[in-house]
Protein backbone atom coordinates (compact mmCIF):
# COMPACT_ATOMS: atom_id res chain seq x y z
CA UNK A 1 0.00 0.00 0.00
CA UNK A 2 2.58 2.61 1.14
CA UNK A 3 4.27 4.69 -1.68
CA UNK A 4 7.07 5.92 0.34
CA UNK A 5 7.57 9.87 0.12
CA UNK A 6 7.99 8.03 -3.27
CA UNK A 7 -12.70 9.66 -2.44
CA UNK A 8 -21.10 17.52 -5.39
CA UNK A 9 -22.16 15.43 -2.81
CA UNK A 10 -24.94 13.08 -4.06
CA UNK A 11 -28.53 14.21 -2.80
CA UNK A 12 -29.46 12.03 0.70
CA UNK A 13 -32.72 11.42 -1.79
CA UNK A 14 -32.30 10.69 -5.43
CA UNK A 15 -34.45 14.09 -6.52
CA UNK A 16 -35.86 12.50 -9.79
CA UNK A 17 -37.84 15.56 -11.94
CA UNK A 18 -40.87 14.91 -13.77
CA UNK A 19 -41.09 15.37 -17.40
CA UNK A 20 -44.67 14.69 -17.84
CA UNK A 21 -46.92 11.80 -18.84
CA UNK A 22 -50.03 9.96 -18.35
CA UNK A 23 -49.69 6.37 -16.56
CA UNK A 24 -51.78 3.25 -16.45
CA UNK A 25 -52.92 1.22 -13.40
CA UNK A 26 -50.44 -0.85 -11.55
CA UNK A 27 -51.32 -3.88 -12.62
CA UNK A 28 -50.57 -3.04 -16.54
CA UNK A 29 -47.09 -2.28 -15.46
CA UNK A 30 -46.23 -5.50 -13.65
CA UNK A 31 -48.18 -7.67 -16.39
CA UNK A 32 -45.59 -6.31 -18.78
CA UNK A 33 -42.38 -7.03 -16.73
CA UNK A 34 -39.74 -9.15 -17.21
CA UNK A 35 -40.17 -12.02 -15.15
CA UNK A 36 -36.24 -12.15 -14.05
CA UNK A 37 -35.84 -12.05 -10.60
CA UNK A 38 -32.76 -10.15 -9.40
CA UNK A 39 -30.92 -8.09 -6.45
CA UNK A 40 -29.93 -4.59 -7.26
CA UNK A 41 -28.40 -1.77 -4.34
CA UNK A 42 -29.04 1.68 -4.14
CA UNK A 43 -26.65 4.50 -5.12
CA UNK A 44 -28.22 7.21 -3.02
CA UNK A 45 -31.69 7.70 -0.85
CA UNK A 46 -34.15 6.94 -3.78
CA UNK A 47 -38.16 7.10 -3.61
CA UNK A 48 -39.98 4.24 -4.05
CA UNK A 49 -43.08 4.69 -5.72
CA UNK A 50 -46.69 3.51 -6.44
CA UNK A 51 -46.62 4.21 -9.83
CA UNK A 52 -43.83 4.23 -12.82
CA UNK A 53 -44.28 8.26 -12.22
CA UNK A 54 -42.12 10.96 -10.55
CA UNK A 55 -45.36 12.33 -9.46
CA UNK A 56 -46.76 9.33 -8.35
CA UNK A 57 -47.28 8.91 -4.68
CA UNK A 58 -44.05 8.12 -2.32
CA UNK A 59 -44.69 4.72 -0.34
CA UNK A 60 -41.30 4.39 1.23
CA UNK A 61 -37.79 5.90 1.10
CA UNK A 62 -34.44 3.80 1.29
CA UNK A 63 -31.12 4.84 2.01
CA UNK A 64 -28.31 4.79 0.04
CA UNK A 65 -27.05 1.02 -0.37
CA UNK A 66 -29.86 -1.00 0.73
CA UNK A 67 -30.31 -3.87 -1.53
CA UNK A 68 -33.93 -4.46 -3.16
CA UNK A 69 -35.34 -7.53 -5.21
CA UNK A 70 -36.23 -6.95 -8.68
CA UNK A 71 -38.38 -9.12 -10.27
CA UNK A 72 -38.82 -6.51 -13.55
CA UNK A 73 -38.10 -3.84 -15.85
CA UNK A 74 -40.89 -1.53 -17.21
CA UNK A 75 -41.38 1.46 -19.29
CA UNK A 76 -43.11 4.24 -17.70
CA UNK A 77 -42.28 8.48 -17.24
CA UNK A 78 -39.19 10.42 -17.76
CA UNK A 79 -37.23 10.89 -14.84
CA UNK A 80 -33.81 12.63 -14.33
CA UNK A 81 -31.79 12.63 -11.04
CA UNK A 82 -28.19 13.25 -9.73
CA UNK A 83 -27.41 9.66 -7.73
CA UNK A 84 -23.67 8.84 -7.64
CA UNK A 85 -23.77 10.48 -11.35
CA UNK A 86 -26.32 12.49 -13.29
CA UNK A 87 -28.61 9.95 -14.91
CA UNK A 88 -31.88 10.22 -16.70
CA UNK A 89 -34.31 7.70 -18.41
CA UNK A 90 -37.58 6.25 -18.55
CA UNK A 91 -37.10 2.51 -17.22
CA UNK A 92 -38.55 1.82 -13.92
CA UNK A 93 -37.52 -1.35 -11.62
CA UNK A 94 -40.61 -3.21 -10.42
CA UNK A 95 -39.23 -4.00 -7.34
CA UNK A 96 -40.78 -6.77 -4.48
CA UNK A 97 -38.98 -6.71 -1.62
CA UNK A 98 -36.81 -4.35 0.73
CA UNK A 99 -33.69 -5.89 2.62
CA UNK A 100 -35.28 -9.51 2.07
CA UNK A 101 -38.61 -8.58 2.83
CA UNK A 102 -41.51 -8.50 0.91
CA UNK A 103 -43.19 -5.37 -0.13
CA UNK A 104 -46.41 -6.93 0.60
CA UNK A 105 -45.84 -7.67 4.05
CA UNK A 106 -44.01 -4.05 4.27
CA UNK A 107 -46.55 -1.93 2.25
CA UNK A 108 -49.55 -3.82 1.54
CA UNK A 109 -48.57 -3.78 -1.90
CA UNK A 110 -47.59 -6.55 -4.50
CA UNK A 111 -44.55 -4.11 -5.50
CA UNK A 112 -43.44 -0.27 -6.03
CA UNK A 113 -41.57 1.25 -8.23
CA UNK A 114 -38.15 2.96 -8.68
CA UNK A 115 -36.08 4.78 -11.48
CA UNK A 116 -33.47 1.80 -12.75
CA UNK A 117 -30.56 4.64 -12.96
CA UNK A 118 -30.69 5.07 -9.69
CA UNK A 119 -29.15 1.16 -8.69
CA UNK A 120 -26.35 -1.40 -9.62
CA UNK A 121 -26.29 -4.55 -9.62
CA UNK A 122 -25.81 -6.17 -5.63
CA UNK A 123 -22.84 -7.28 -5.25
CA UNK A 124 -21.84 -11.00 -4.60
CA UNK A 125 -21.05 -11.33 -0.56
CA UNK A 126 -17.98 -8.07 -1.01
CA UNK A 127 -19.01 -4.81 -0.44
CA UNK A 128 -16.24 -2.74 -2.70
CA UNK A 129 -13.57 0.40 -1.76
CA UNK A 130 -10.48 1.83 -2.07
CA UNK A 131 -7.50 3.18 -0.38
CA UNK A 132 -5.41 6.28 -1.71
CA UNK A 133 -2.92 8.73 -0.94
CA UNK A 134 -1.61 11.85 -2.39
CA UNK A 135 -0.05 9.62 -4.81
CA UNK A 136 -3.26 9.47 -6.49
CA UNK A 137 -3.49 13.19 -6.89
CA UNK A 138 -7.39 14.76 -7.24
CA UNK A 139 -10.11 12.24 -6.85
CA UNK A 140 -13.69 12.51 -7.96
CA UNK A 141 -15.65 10.46 -5.19
CA UNK A 142 -18.79 11.03 -6.81
CA UNK A 143 -17.60 9.24 -9.59
CA UNK A 144 -16.00 6.73 -7.00
CA UNK A 145 -19.38 5.73 -5.43
CA UNK A 146 -20.80 5.51 -9.03
CA UNK A 147 -18.41 2.81 -9.93
CA UNK A 148 -19.66 1.01 -7.03
CA UNK A 149 -16.85 1.59 -4.31
CA UNK A 150 -18.69 2.63 -1.08
CA UNK A 151 -16.05 3.28 1.24
CA UNK A 152 -12.35 5.06 0.93
CA UNK A 153 -9.41 5.05 3.07
CA UNK A 154 -7.00 7.47 2.61
CA UNK A 155 -3.54 7.89 4.29
CA UNK A 156 -3.44 10.92 6.77
CA UNK A 157 0.24 10.55 8.15
CA UNK A 158 3.52 8.87 8.85
CA UNK A 159 5.53 8.66 11.41
CA UNK A 160 6.09 11.58 14.09
CA UNK A 161 5.83 14.86 11.45
CA UNK A 162 4.33 14.10 8.34
CA UNK A 163 0.95 14.93 6.63
CA UNK A 164 -0.12 13.34 3.24
CA UNK A 165 -1.20 16.69 1.48
CA UNK A 166 -3.99 15.70 0.16
CA UNK A 167 -5.62 14.09 3.42
CA UNK A 168 -7.95 16.93 4.68
CA UNK A 169 -9.69 17.31 0.38
CA UNK A 170 -9.99 13.30 0.45
CA UNK A 171 -11.92 13.63 4.22
CA UNK A 172 -14.17 16.12 2.74
CA UNK A 173 -14.77 15.27 -0.60
CA UNK A 174 -15.40 11.53 -0.09
CA UNK A 175 -17.71 12.27 3.19
CA UNK A 176 -19.41 14.79 0.98
CA UNK A 177 -19.96 12.46 -1.53
CA UNK A 178 -21.68 9.85 0.79
CA UNK A 179 -18.69 7.43 0.80
CA UNK A 180 -17.24 5.39 3.93
CA UNK A 181 -14.28 7.16 5.30
CA UNK A 182 -11.34 6.73 7.37
CA UNK A 183 -7.74 7.40 7.71
CA UNK A 184 -4.60 5.14 7.96
CA UNK A 185 -1.23 6.10 9.95
CA UNK A 186 1.63 4.32 8.08
CA UNK A 187 3.92 3.53 10.94
CA UNK A 188 7.94 3.96 11.20
CA UNK A 189 8.49 2.55 14.10
CA UNK A 190 11.57 3.66 16.02
CA UNK A 191 14.05 3.22 19.48
CA UNK A 192 13.71 6.90 20.53
CA UNK A 193 11.82 7.36 23.72
CA UNK A 194 7.90 7.76 23.10
CA UNK A 195 8.11 7.25 19.77
CA UNK A 196 5.20 5.04 19.31
CA UNK A 197 2.77 7.64 21.28
CA UNK A 198 3.95 10.57 19.58
CA UNK A 199 3.34 8.69 16.50
CA UNK A 200 -0.20 7.79 18.02
CA UNK A 201 -0.16 11.65 18.65
CA UNK A 202 0.51 13.00 15.27
CA UNK A 203 -2.14 10.26 13.74
CA UNK A 204 -5.36 11.65 16.11
CA UNK A 205 -4.03 15.04 15.63
CA UNK A 206 -4.54 15.06 11.64
CA UNK A 207 -7.54 12.25 11.51
CA UNK A 208 -10.76 14.44 12.60
CA UNK A 209 -12.35 11.46 13.38
CA UNK A 210 -16.31 11.94 13.59
CA UNK A 211 -19.10 9.30 14.48
CA UNK A 212 -19.75 7.93 11.13
CA UNK A 213 -16.62 7.12 10.07
CA UNK A 214 -15.07 4.00 9.70
CA UNK A 215 -12.52 2.81 12.67
CA UNK A 216 -8.85 4.09 11.52
CA UNK A 217 -5.96 2.15 10.52
CA UNK A 218 -2.00 1.55 11.40
CA UNK A 219 -0.92 0.61 8.51
CA UNK A 220 2.22 -1.62 9.79
CA UNK A 221 4.68 -2.65 6.93
CA UNK A 222 8.40 -1.55 8.28
CA UNK A 223 10.08 -3.10 11.59
CA UNK A 224 12.01 0.06 11.85
CA UNK A 225 14.82 -2.32 12.32
CA UNK A 226 12.73 -3.55 15.67
CA UNK A 227 13.24 -6.86 16.62
CA UNK A 228 9.97 -9.18 17.49
CA UNK A 229 9.70 -8.29 20.64
CA UNK A 230 10.44 -4.50 20.52
CA UNK A 231 8.04 -4.50 17.54
CA UNK A 232 5.13 -6.31 19.65
CA UNK A 233 5.76 -3.71 22.16
CA UNK A 234 5.93 -0.55 19.55
CA UNK A 235 2.64 -1.75 17.80
CA UNK A 236 0.82 -2.31 21.27
CA UNK A 237 1.96 0.82 22.85
CA UNK A 238 0.69 2.96 19.24
CA UNK A 239 -3.07 1.02 19.02
CA UNK A 240 -3.52 1.61 23.42
CA UNK A 241 -2.70 5.31 22.45
CA UNK A 242 -5.61 5.36 20.14
CA UNK A 243 -7.87 3.75 22.38
CA UNK A 244 -7.31 5.72 25.00
CA UNK A 245 -7.77 9.03 23.22
CA UNK A 246 -10.59 8.10 21.16
CA UNK A 247 -12.10 5.31 22.59
CA UNK A 248 -11.86 3.34 19.51
CA UNK A 249 -9.45 0.47 18.51
CA UNK A 250 -7.76 0.82 15.55
CA UNK A 251 -7.55 -1.80 13.02
CA UNK A 252 -3.96 -3.02 11.89
CA UNK A 253 -2.61 -3.45 8.26
CA UNK A 254 -0.07 -5.90 7.26
CA UNK A 255 0.60 -8.94 5.10
CA UNK A 256 0.98 -12.50 5.85
CA UNK A 257 4.77 -12.46 5.92
CA UNK A 258 5.64 -9.47 7.51
CA UNK A 259 3.18 -10.37 10.70
CA UNK A 260 4.82 -13.43 10.67
CA UNK A 261 8.27 -12.93 10.72
CA UNK A 262 8.49 -9.30 12.38
CA UNK A 263 5.23 -10.01 14.64
CA UNK A 264 6.04 -13.03 15.58
CA UNK A 265 2.65 -14.26 14.61
CA UNK A 266 1.03 -12.79 17.44
CA UNK A 267 -3.04 -13.37 18.17
CA UNK A 268 -2.56 -10.67 21.09
CA UNK A 269 -4.45 -7.97 18.62
CA UNK A 270 -6.86 -10.07 17.51
CA UNK A 271 -7.51 -11.38 21.11
CA UNK A 272 -8.03 -8.07 22.28
CA UNK A 273 -10.72 -6.81 19.98
CA UNK A 274 -8.20 -5.22 16.60
CA UNK A 275 -9.44 -6.11 13.61
CA UNK A 276 -6.82 -6.81 10.45
CA UNK A 277 -6.94 -5.13 7.32
CA UNK A 278 -5.00 -7.87 5.25
CA UNK A 279 -2.74 -6.95 2.44
CA UNK A 280 -3.01 -10.28 -0.31
CA UNK A 281 -2.97 -10.06 -3.58
CA UNK A 282 -3.95 -12.05 -6.53
CA UNK A 283 -5.51 -14.75 -4.54
CA UNK A 284 -9.32 -15.73 -4.72
CA UNK A 285 -9.22 -15.69 -0.91
CA UNK A 286 -6.59 -14.34 1.77
CA UNK A 287 -4.04 -15.82 4.20
CA UNK A 288 -5.01 -14.52 7.55
CA UNK A 289 -2.02 -14.69 9.98
CA UNK A 290 -2.22 -14.99 13.63
CA UNK A 291 -3.91 -18.59 13.18
CA UNK A 292 -6.97 -16.53 10.86
CA UNK A 293 -6.64 -13.82 13.58
CA UNK A 294 -7.94 -15.85 16.40
CA UNK A 295 -10.08 -17.23 14.73
CA UNK A 296 -11.91 -14.24 13.45
CA UNK A 297 -10.70 -14.31 9.73
CA UNK A 298 -10.14 -10.51 7.91
CA UNK A 299 -11.77 -7.51 8.60
CA UNK A 300 -10.57 -5.75 5.56
CA UNK A 301 -8.99 -6.89 2.52
CA UNK A 302 -6.66 -5.42 0.23
CA UNK A 303 -6.74 -7.59 -3.25
CA UNK A 304 -4.99 -5.51 -5.50
CA UNK A 305 -2.14 -2.77 -5.33
CA UNK A 306 -3.18 -1.88 -8.70
CA UNK A 307 -6.79 -1.59 -9.56
CA UNK A 308 -8.61 1.04 -12.24
CA UNK A 309 -11.48 3.17 -10.73
CA UNK A 310 -13.49 5.86 -12.46
CA UNK A 311 -12.63 9.00 -10.47
CA UNK A 312 -9.07 7.89 -9.44
CA UNK A 313 -6.11 8.46 -12.30
CA UNK A 314 -3.92 5.28 -12.92
CA UNK A 315 -3.15 2.36 -9.96
CA UNK A 316 -5.26 2.61 -7.08
CA UNK A 317 -4.95 -0.43 -4.53
CA UNK A 318 -8.50 -2.28 -3.94
CA UNK A 319 -10.16 -3.13 -0.97
CA UNK A 320 -13.34 -5.18 0.41
CA UNK A 321 -15.52 -6.00 3.29
CA UNK A 322 -17.84 -8.82 3.75
CA UNK A 323 -21.05 -8.62 2.96
CA UNK A 324 -22.54 -4.82 3.26
CA UNK A 325 -22.77 -4.32 6.94
CA UNK A 326 -20.86 -1.83 8.49
CA UNK A 327 -21.82 -1.14 11.83
CA UNK A 328 -19.07 -3.19 13.87
CA UNK A 329 -16.46 -1.39 11.17
CA UNK A 330 -17.88 2.00 12.45
CA UNK A 331 -17.05 4.35 14.79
Amino acid sequence: MHRAHRLRRAPLIGLLVALGLAFAAESIFVASASATTASYASNCGVNLRARTSTGSSIRRVISADTVVTVTGKVSGGSWKADCASNVSGSSWFVITAIKGTSVKSLLGVSAVYAAVGLFRAASTGYTEGVDVSHWQGAIDFNKVRGAGRRFVIAKATEGTTYTDSNYATNRSKALAASVRFTGYHFARPGTAAGDAVKEADHFIGVLGLQHGMMIPALDLELSGGLGVSALQTWAKTFVTRVYNRLGVKPMIYSNPGFWRSNMGDTSWFANNGYRVWIANWKVSSPTVPASNWGGRGWSFWQYSNCGSVAGVSGCVDLDRIKGSDFSKLTY
